[in-house]
Parts: C-alpha cells; structure tokens; sequence
C-alpha cells in the first residue's frame, strides 16, 4: 500500500508551495490548485486500475463536488479567499479520504464516506482562529496609549469585540493609486447624495467585486467578497476619485495568509483525524 503515500506527499508539497506563495504574494496561484486539481483526479484513476476499483475515481469526483459546495458557501461569506477554497477544493480532488488508514479489504465497503476534506475544513477554521484573535490583541495593545496601559487593557478585556477591532485596527490606509488586485477595500461611508453618481459608475462594470450597501448613516462602498479587487474594480476607485465622489486615501483590510493554516490543518488531519474529537472526548 505505499503506492497510497504518493498523492500524500505531493499534497503536502503544494501545500507548502502555496503557503510560502501565501505569505510572500498574498495570493494562490491558479496553475498550483488547477494542477493539484487534474493530478488528483488523474492518480485516482490510476488506482482505480491499479486495484480494479471503482471506488478511488467516485470517491475522488464526489468529495470535490462537495468540497466546492462547502468552500464556495464560506466564500460567499467572505470567510475565505478564492485561492483558500480552489486549494482545498484540489486537495479533496486528490485526497478524497485518508489513505494512510485505508484498508485494502474494506475498500469495495467505503461507498458511503465522509471526505478527508470536510475534516481539514474544520481543522483550519479552528487552527486559524486563535492565531486572528492573537494577531487582533497585538494591533489592539499597539494602538493603546501607554501612559494608561494597564487601565485601557481592563477596559479591553470587558468591552473587547471582535468585530468592531477588525474594523478599527486591522486596516491600512492606501492611496488610490497605490491599490493592487486582492487587495480587500473596507466600507467606505458616503451620504445619500452621493448615491446615484457612484452607482453609475459600478453599473458600467458588470464583473464589479464592489457593492454599495445601505448603512444607518447612507451608503457603504465595499469589496464584496474576500477575493478582493481586481484591476476594473481600481480603475473605477480612481475614475471616482478624479470625480471628487471618495478620498485619495482609503482603507484596506490587511490580510491574513490562510494557506499555512491550511498545512498545519493539513498534516493533523492526516495524522490526528477532527480537532473537534477533542472537544467531545
């Protein structure tokens, strides 16, 4: 059964691959996950002969149609990056269960399983969710006045909220001609006003990532998934600038590579199982 260990390693490779990609570029590329993606469907195929079983090629197309269900519902919340959920989506290609506990005799009895991917999606979530909060307490103590450090922590520690520190510290201040694609463009406020000139112009734009939402105030202009800008989207932001409708300078989230965390994620899962096991344990 070493044969097994071959989409093992490879996996972990690219996994490596994309997480210094992550890091360094803040993106995944797409001839990375796209190659990951055909090598998973083509190695199973081969242990589809190798071992006269159907089971590898159906398990291998069921757990990416899965997959992509799941990942793309999480993007749509902008919980993840389009390349976080391309690159899963390949490694449940080429992994569809966990080969390093798959029993020869049992294989013709695994038509009915639970993809080695559903526990490396909740393994990530979870691996990366102390390392956001840690990272959100750093830039939170950063901006605190130290003369009244202890006494603005006590008032931190009862009154922290998650989501009004992402907004508040884990943004950047970028100027317009200075945005690059992926880059996440937190809401920028206008009033009402304002309204039916910006619309105008993301209507020219089918393909916009931008949105307009309504707020308590009057509008919000925002990316409105986590796959970020692309080059149209600038180009209307500078077309609106030169049209006096936003600042010169807007905010933008500052991103969290998820790649590594899907390694990490990535590695337990296939030695470990569910992180969420230990909870119920």
């Amino acid at each position: 059964m070493k044969i097994l260990l071959i989409p093992i390693i490879i996996t972990f490779i690219y996994t490596i691959i994309a997480s210094l990609s992550d890091i360094k570029y803040n993106i995944i590329s797409n001839k990375l996950v796209f190659s990951l993606l055909a090598l998973g469907f083509l190695i199973n195929l081969i242990f589809t002969i190798y071992f006269n079983n159907l089971f590898f090629i159906l398990s291998s197309i069921i757990s990416t149609v899965i997959t992509f269900i799941i990942t793309y519902v999480l993007w749509k919340f902008r919980l993840w990056a389009g390349g976080d959920v391309k690159l899963i989506t390949a490694i449940s290609a080429i992994i569809p269960i966990n080969f390093l506990f798959l029993n020869e005799i049992l294989m013709p009895k695994q038509l009915i399983f639970i993809p080695f991917s559903i526990h490396l999606i909740i393994n990530s979530l979870l691996i990366s969710f102390p390392f956001i909060i840690i990272y959100i307490l750093i830039i939170k103590l950063k901006n605190i006045d130290k003369k009244n450090l202890l006494a603005k922590i006590k008032c931190e520690l009862i009154l922290f909220n998650i989501k009004q520190s992402i907004n508040k510290f884990s943004t950047n201040l970028i100027d317009v001609n200075n945005l690059n694609e992926g880059m996440i463009l937190d809401d920028y406020l206008f009033d009402n006003d304002t309204y039916k000139l910006i619309n105008e112009f993301l209507l020219l734009e089918d393909d916009s990532n931008l949105i307009i939402r309504k707020s308590s105030s009057g509008y919000k202009l925002k990316s409105n998934t986590c796959g970020g800008l692309t080059s149209e989207d600038i180009l209307v932001l500078k077309l609106l600038y030169d049209n006096d409708l936003i600042d010169k300078k807007l905010f933008v989230k500052i991103s969290i590579p998820f790649a590594p965390s899907i390694c990490i994620a990535y590695i337990i899962s296939l030695f470990y199982g569910n992180l969420l096991f230990l909870f119920f344990n």
